[in-house]
């Protein structure tokens, strides 16, 4: 009797959160501080990230970087308000396609100031 070959890859994702790309850098805490996630082809995951800033902020988006956007989305991608010291939630969508390499992707996601 033959055993089936069983090859598994998967699509493996770092992401590092990143205090704010904003021109004055204000104090931003993420939990956690790292996210790593491995994600089979065709499969997805969702990842909750929190972050407080010490200091108010306003039309902030949330800015994923090229290298990582092909796999993850960001909800929301935006805030209008961010009130100091109050607690904000994202959800990261991780998601390989059903054709993705066997492979690890690294990359940040991080606050930007929205001029839109």
């Amino acid at each position: 009797m033959t055993r089936p070959l069983i090859v598994a890859t998967a699509l493996i994702v770092v992401i590092l959160l990143r205090p704010s790309s904003l021109s004055t850098a204000p104090p931003v805490t993420w939990t956690p501080g790292k996210v790593m996630k491995t994600v089979a082809p065709g499969n997805a995951t969702i990842t909750t990230v929190s972050f407080t800033s010490e200091v108010n902020l306003s039309d902030i988006s949330v800015f994923v970087v090229p290298e990582l956007e092909p796999y993850v989305t960001a909800e929301p991608s935006a805030f209008d308000h961010i009130i100091a010291e109050e607690t904000f939630t994202i959800a990261l969508t991780i998601s390989a396609p059903i054709n993705a390499p066997l492979a690890t992707f690294d990359g940040t996601i991080h606050l930007k100031k929205w001029f839109g």
